[in-house]
């Protein structure tokens, strides 16, 4: 199977499960409680509630409320009450009792959840995963350089592990097995990023340096998940887990994170001129993003947590924030050109929620009946229907005007030179001006027209641009032109041995079912390959040199014929 169906049955199946799990997720937060106590685990069948600033237990029946140092028996709780303590939340309704042990005494503490989270317990945490899970879906399915998918599967994974990611509608056991995924989906998301930072990392950092990294990387991941889809198991049904592997749990995570930023960190100081600023923004970004997750992890192993949430939220941000950053700016990945459209839906999606947020605590606030806020909510949805499009409009030309200034330019001075490309009358301008303006707008490394002007002899070099040198001639069978004449579509230099080299894209020139010649781009040494937007005004360039330049021949073989004939004429006339 091709390497592009490869990619694209992969991101087709990801995308499915993704997709739908944040539905659900997103479905059950207003019967989420809120975030129970965190624990740490004693023993193979118990763990112990420890205190942590801004964290509530679920609402419970009289004062009988979890306290900081209570240990609670798993082995005598009831499965629900187990699966309370995997998924640190619950539903509303859930009803059970948990065994503790508090002060050498034994007593069991009803818990009877009646209410959901309030709206800010979760509204900035759905707000994240949305803009996450849209940047690597954008990512995903748009870029096509490794990197990219990396960094796209990663996004996906994350959208869904992070909180809030409950799954209440379900049963016990498809809680669990959600429970269960998502923490696997953390783990897939950390090598992700890992693989995507190692491929970033090749040619500054030798082979080796990166292969015991990913070894000490894989190892630390595998142990995390042998422990999910043991202990979790195992705790549900039992109430006991595998301690060796709960306790290296954190541990674990925490080192592959580590390793990870030391390798992007080590790349950095190693890099010198475009390649070290390239880096620079995914160096810092990645520090930020993961700073939640270690500090969080840190605490809780030093028994004195942070809540992960909502620091892991505030710092992840930093991650699709930066990388966007580092993506338009020197452009790390292959993917420059979704961000437009990934700032534009992420805006626009951080306003709505805002907007029903606001909609939703007036309502709650005027205390209106249940009708009238139900007929005020729908009418604020009507309202941001009915004003989508013109929303959408202000913000991408908003978007367009901060982020994309040059792009435009690039585009309205294109359009211009296929405007007047049908006028020009000379082949010699027409293919140095076609050559100029690639150069100077699409900023290439080198631009240069090859024009087949003799079938024998192959295709010669009518315009160059750049610093790049190209052979002055290719043979008219070079792989390079066998493969456009076959296809009649861009090829990348790298896909075929072709006298011109490995780097650059060639745009084939056909006109009339006769490809005339190639014009051939080769990208700036930090561009490993261009985003469609620039391939789509290359292509749009290479047809109009096309048909151009085929009228201007036309209209020299007719001239040409025409002086042939009247030649002939006068000399058959008598003299």
């Amino acid at each position: 199977m091709p390497v592009d169906s490869r990619r694209t049955s992969f991101a087709a199946v990801l995308t499915a499960v993704v997709v739908g799990a944040f539905m659900l997720q997103a479905a059950s937060l207003p019967q989420q409680s809120e975030a129970s106590p965190p624990i740490r685990s004693a023993g193979a069948c118990a763990v112990i509630v420890m205190s942590a600033l801004g964290v509530s237990t679920p609402v419970v029946q009289g004062n009988a409320a979890l306290r900081p140092g209570d240990r609670i028996e798993l082995r005598d709780a009831g499965r629900l009450g187990r699966l309370s303590t995997i998924e640190q939340t619950g539903r509303v309704g859930d009803a059970f009792a948990l065994p503790v042990v508090r002060d050498g005494s034994s007593l069991r503490i009803p818990v009877n959840i009646t209410q959901g989270a309030p709206l800010r317990a979760w509204l900035a945490g759905l707000a994240v995963k949305l803009l996450i899970l849209l940047t690597g879906l954008l990512v995903l399915w748009r870029g096509r350089d490794r990197a990219s998918l990396c960094f796209g599967t990663a996004s996906l994974c994350i959208a869904v592990a992070m909180y809030p990611a409950p799954a209440v509608p379900l049963p016990a056991a498809g809680r669990l097995l959600f429970a269960i995924g998502s923490v696997v989906l953390a783990e897939a998301a950390a090598l992700s990023l890992y693989l995507m930072v190692e491929t970033l990392a090749r040619g500054i950092l030798t082979s080796g340096t990166l292969f015991a990294a990913r070894v000490v990387v894989m190892a630390a991941l595998g142990i995390t998940v042998l422990d999910d889809v043991i202990s979790q198991p195992s705790r549900f049904l039992t109430g006991c887990v595998v301690p060796q592997l709960r306790e290296a749990h954190l541990p674990a995570y925490m080192l592959a994170l580590l390793v990870t930023l030391l390798i992007l960190a080590f790349a950095y100081a190693r890099a010198a001129g475009q390649q070290r600023q390239r880096l620079r923004w995914i160096v810092w970004s990645t520090a930020i993003g993961f700073s939640g997750v270690i500090t969080s992890i840190a605490s809780t192993l030093a028994s004195h947590p942070i809540p992960l949430y909502p620091l892991a939220e505030l710092t992840a941000v930093a991650i699709p924030l930066g990388y966007a950053y580092a993506i338009l700016r020197h452009r790390v990945l292959d993917v420059s050109f979704v961000l437009n459209r990934a700032l534009v839906i992420g805006t626009l999606s951080t306003i709505i929620l805002a907007i029903f947020a606001l909609v939703g605590k007036l309502v709650e606030r005027a205390a209106v009946s249940e009708n009238a806020g139900l007929a005020i909510q729908l009418a604020a949805a009507c309202a941001i229907a009915l004003s989508f499009d013109a929303l959408r409009l202000r913000v991408r030309m908003v978007v367009d005007e901060l982020f994309f200034r040059e792009r435009r330019k690039a585009q309205m001075a294109l359009g211009r030179f296929i405007d007047e490309a049908p006028y020009i009358r000379g082949t010699e301008t027409l293919c140095a001006r076609a050559v100029d303006e690639i150069h100077r707008h699409l900023g290439t490394e080198t631009a240069a027209l090859y024009v087949d002007e003799d079938t024998v002899s192959g295709y010669r070099l009518r315009a160059l641009n750049g610093v790049r040198s190209l052979p002055e001639a290719l043979d008219v069978d070079d792989p390079l032109f066998v493969r456009l004449r076959a296809t009649r579509r861009e090829l990348h230099a790298e896909e075929v041995e072709s006298g011109l080299g490995a780097r650059g894209m060639a745009f084939p020139l056909a006109a009339g079912g006769t490809l005339l010649g190639a014009l051939v781009c080769v990208p700036q040494a930090n561009e490993q390959t261009w985003d469609p937007d620039q391939t789509r005004l290359a292509r749009a360039v290479a047809q109009s040199v096309a048909v151009a330049y085929a009228a201007i021949q036309g209209r020299i073989r007719t001239e040409a014929v025409k002086a042939v004939s009247a030649e002939l004429s006068r000399r058959r006339e008598p003299t």
